[in-house]
């Protein structure tokens, strides 16, 4: 779906809100990472719950709202709407990576236990 979207930006755009928002369709594409890392955010986010960790999730998106604070702060100044979107890409890119990196230290069997198992 956001390859497709990011593909056909232009026209979508045009489609739905004529040629005076045809610029937009820039915005649009710098958004579409962010909806695949947040899909995979989900997941992550769940098996986290799934293995009691809800504490880290909480902290995981405590920091994904610091990382778009800054990010906002640092790129709407430069960008404008650009820089939001490279913003709200760059968050849900770190909750994604923050939550496989300690999803695969609770998920790393040694292999003494895999030959106990």
């Amino acid at each position: 779906m956001a390859v497709g979207i990011f593909v056909l930006a232009p026209q979508l755009v045009h489609f739905f809100y004529g040629p005076t928002y045809g610029p937009t369709s820039n915005i649009l594409q710098l958004l579409m990472p962010g909806l695949v890392f947040g899909f995979l955010s989900y997941p992550v986010g769940a098996l986290l719950a799934a293995t009691n960790k809800q504490r880290i999730n909480t902290v995981l998106f405590g920091i994904a709202a610091v990382v778009s604070i800054e990010a906002n702060l640092a790129l709407i100044p430069i960008a404008d709407a650009r820089g939001s979107a490279i913003a709200a890409s760059l968050t849900a890119c770190t909750l994604f990576g923050l939550g496989v990196i300690c999803v695969r230290a609770w998920l790393r069997p040694t292999a003494k236990e895999m030959l106990l198992a």
